[in-house]
């Protein structure tokens, strides 16, 4: 799959501003720290480099995580609180049963 970042420009609440590289895809095989950091919460929302602030970057941020070998493979997030009501209208009704 392939893990890839953006660059966004940013100003956090502090003044500091400048470019920051946002992950949109972690491929947790070929990068298994971004897996951790990700996990963790690390990687969203988008923090100043310099204070730790969040760095307001707006847009339609989300990040998709595959983590082969686990269930489920293939996670999706996103940072826009708006885009909650769409992942549920699109979310099956019945979950998902195991494969006998």
């Amino acid at each position: 799959m392939g893990s890839y970042n953006q660059r966004f420009p940013y100003r956090c609440q502090n003044g500091h501003e400048g470019s920051l590289a946002v992950w949109l895809v972690v491929d947790g095989e070929e990068q298994p720290d971004l897996l951790r950091r990700a996990g963790e919460g690390e990687l969203t929302p988008p923090r100043c480099p310099e204070c730790g602030a969040e760095t307001g970057i707006g847009g339609q941020l989300s990040l998709l995580v595959f983590r082969p070998g686990q269930r489920p493979e293939i996670l999706f997030g996103s940072a826009t609180p708006q885009d909650g009501d769409r992942v549920r209208q699109q979310a099956p009704r019945d979950p998902p049963r195991a494969l006998s």
